[in-house]
């Protein structure tokens, strides 16, 4: 679902971070995108175009965030 999210909002021309604890949580996320756009553009709902800055618009990270109130 998450990555389904991400999708939406970066079609809708925000900048999106997608985090996974793993790699393979981001492999499974991208693929997931990447069937999603291809769909879209095959049913001409958006074109390769829009596909392609919609993917620039995607970050994807494994890394450990810390969060402001953390201290340390």
């Amino acid at each position: 679902m998450g990555a389904s999210l991400a999708q939406v909002y970066a079609l809708a021309g925000w900048s999106v971070s997608v985090y996974s604890r793993s790699e393979k949580g981001l492999e499974k996320g991208r693929h997931l995108i990447d069937v999603n756009q291809q769909t879209l553009v095959e049913k001409k709902i958006i074109t390769a175009e829009q596909s392609a800055v919609m993917k620039k618009r995607l970050t994807f990270t494994a890394a450990k965030r810390r969060s402001p109130s953390s201290s340390g």
